[in-house]
């Protein structure tokens, strides 16, 4: 199992990302992933990561890394937090490492309880995209959150927010 640094918080918090869980759960080895290879006798590799171009391309030195020391004895799975996109999907293909994954897919790992009256999402860097970056999709993040407490527990007749990025995800709810 090759993790994120930037979700590791997350699912501790959650209570996934704890040794004797994941033991149970046939996990052999935990790695953060970063520009350092991964050295493995497992034959089946799980990254979850964010989306991000910087760790798709990790996640392909790894592959062709692996892919070279062992042939095609290893099973890569790639599964993005908390959606997959085209343009991870592109960059692994652009890298030739999308035909060696086995599968590519989203795990919607968006709200994560703290407390019995706290949920987080876990979005660390949220402020600096929006606000530094221009990058609004962790806004889309958000009301998808909401829309989703809204199924589960029933329509919120109010809601509240202060600021543009407020503004935008109201507006991503309402469309």
């Amino acid at each position: 199992l090759a993790l994120d640094p930037s979700i590791i918080g997350a699912l501790q918090a959650a209570g996934v990302a704890e040794g004797s869980v994941l033991r149970e759960k046939g996990v052999h080895q935990m790695y953060r992933v970063t520009e350092d290879n991964i050295e493995t006798d497992c034959n089946n590799i799980v990254y979850i990561v964010r989306p991000k171009m910087k760790m798709m391309k990790i996640i392909a030195k790894h592959i062709r890394h692996l892919e070279k020391q062992l042939g095609d004895a290893k099973t890569f799975h790639v599964y993005l937090v908390p959606r997959s996109t085209l343009v991870c999907q592109r960059i692994l293909e652009d890298e030739g490492v999308l035909g060696s994954i086995h599968s590519l897919r989203q795990f919607e790992f968006d709200l994560i309880p703290l407390d019995d009256d706290v949920i987080s999402m876990g979005l660390d860097s949220s402020f600096r995209e929006c606000y530094m970056d221009g990058d609004s999709s962790s806004l889309y993040y958000v009301a998808r959150a909401i829309m989703r407490i809204q199924t589960q527990f029933g329509w919120i007749p109010e809601i509240r927010g202060k600021g543009r990025c407020a503004r935008q995800t109201i507006d991503m709810m309402k469309r």
